[in-house]
């Protein structure tokens, strides 16, 4: 299993870049890196663009994106995933930087769904609302494009892809703008300086 944390965003919204943002004392890269690692991936990467990347932590791999869309960035961190046995069934957990992390656990039990015959992607939900990590067969990207979306690509898979209920509360927490983040930690956003 192998994780990608999307992190090229310039952050306009947010008042700074989120690949910068500190939650509860601690950078959001370094807390998704960690929780990936976990969970039990072996190789993580973080899609940055390049005045961010001083903020990747050590033991994760740096992609630099410049990318209009998220998916140009997927695919830039993809790329620079190491290739190893049977690639196309290879794991790989997606996120955004700015959503709280899930629990490991949580990782976990959405790639057990893969498991299941004939899936190849789950995606949590939680009180009726979706959210993210994205887990899924590394095959399933073939289909996606730089201008493309990588929700199109999930909807077009129909029953292989499953939904995954849990108690967990971080699918829910987006941290888009700086009133997320006072509404999740009761303070402002702060941001490693560059």
């Amino acid at each position: 299993m192998v994780g990608i944390v999307l992190a090229a965003g310039s952050g306009q919204r947010m008042g700074g870049a989120k690949a910068r943002l500190v939650v509860s004392g601690t950078s959001l890269a370094s807390t998704h890196a960690t929780r990936l690692r976990e969970a039990g991936c072996d190789d993580v990467v973080m899609v940055v663009r390049t005045e961010d990347a001083d903020v990747v932590p050590a033991n994760v791999l740096t992609a630099i994106s410049s990318a209009p869309e998220p998916a140009g960035s997927l695919l830039v961190g993809l790329k620079r995933l190491p290739i190893d046995g049977n690639v196309g069934e290879e794991i790989v957990v997606i996120t955004p930087i700015d959503v709280v992390p899930v629990r490991a656990n949580t990782i976990r039990a959405l790639a057990r769904e893969l498991d299941r015959g004939g899936t190849v992607a789950a995606t949590p939900t939680c009180r009726g609302r979706g959210g993210h990590p994205v887990v899924l067969r590394r095959k399933v990207l073939d289909e996606l494009t730089p201008d493309g979306s990588l929700r199109d690509v999930l909807s077009a898979l129909g029953v292989r892809r499953v939904r995954m209920e849990t108690d967990d509360l971080a699918i829910l927490t987006d941290l888009d703008m700086p009133d997320d983040v006072i509404a999740h930690t009761g303070l402002p956003p702060t941001f490693i300086p560059k």
